[in-house]
């Protein structure tokens, strides 16, 4: 592919040739002369010769003659690959986490090559730069590398529900331009804990009688006996779903409630009296707010 200007070729000449040509992979190098008289034109006055090789999006001309009057020098070039990884959560889909460092047990067994590490908070596209793994002389084995996760490697550490890693495989070597030398990445660990939030926690006692009222004293529980009560107390504790919690109160109209998890559910059971038949419950309860971040 070429590109700048076009100039318009003296029709009674077609003198254009390959004067070289170079397959690499599935890239095309080659040049171009053009021996024909132009026309007076203040861009080329002369001859142009026009050698272009596309590779990683990035130009070179290892023919360092003049094009359209300028020379253009080697650019530099930089082979890499890129790997993301799936998102994770930790097993705690709800939770914001704190994530402290990344480990990476790598190799970088050449020079020139080095390995840029990115994170993705959430479902962000943004790439997020933490760090650089470089070719060490002294160990070109497999090493672990341990970076802090943190923008730019400075600051405060990152927090977010998920993360993503994205590693970039970079070989700059300038002397062969053919070399296929990469880092290799065996294994990565991101250690994280749970981001501290405030929550409201209650723990009290549920008293389960048969034949309850509720507390404005005349309404009916419509749970009208302490076996009810406990089996469906016990059946959202087991479902480990949020319900809605709502505080004491006498008036018929609740107000808004508080989303909570049923944290720990024990049943005690007991005699009213010890010369009588009626057994009562007690269902401790913790409930534990959840908290929307």
């Amino acid at each position: 592919m070429f590109e700048g200007p076009s100039l318009a070729m003296d029709a009674s000449s077609n003198l254009v040739r390959v004067s070289n040509a170079y397959a690499w992979n599935n890239t095309i190098a080659a040049s171009f002369s053009d021996t024909a008289t132009y026309a007076a034109h203040p861009l080329a006055p002369a001859p142009t010769v026009c050698g272009f090789v596309r590779r990683n999006d990035q130009y070179t001309n290892d023919f360092k003659t003049p094009v359209l009057g300028s020379g253009m020098a080697t650019q530099p070039l930089d082979r890499f690959g890129f790997v993301t990884s799936s998102r994770f959560d930790g097993a705690e889909v709800a939770e914001d986490k704190v994530w402290l460092r990344g480990r990476f047990f790598v190799r970088l067994e050449k020079p020139n090559c080095h390995i840029k590490v990115y994170v993705r908070l959430n479902q962000s596209p943004t790439d997020v730069y933490i760090g650089q793994i470089d070719y060490l002389a002294s160990d070109t084995g497999f090493r672990s590398v341990t970076l802090p996760v943190k923008a730019n490697g400075v600051g405060a550490y990152l927090s977010s529900r998920s993360i993503q890693y994205k590693l970039e495989l970079h070989n700059v070597d300038q002397a062969n331009l053919l070399s296929q030398a990469t880092p290799i990445v065996d294994n990565v660990d991101v250690e994280y804990v749970i981001a501290p939030t405030k929550r409201r926690e209650w723990s009290f006692r549920v008293v389960a009688t048969d034949a309850q009222v509720r507390l404005d004293g005349t309404t009916p529980n419509p749970l009208i006996t302490a076996a009810t009560m406990v089996q469906t107390l016990e059946d959202l504790w087991a479902a480990h779903s949020p319900v809605l919690f709502y505080d004491a109160d006498t008036d018929d109209t609740p107000g808004a409630g508080v989303e909570v998890e049923i944290k720990n559910f024990v049943v005690s059971q007991y005699r009213v009296t010890s010369d009588d038949t009626t057994v009562n419950s007690e269902i401790a309860l913790t409930l534990q707010e959840v908290v929307n971040v």
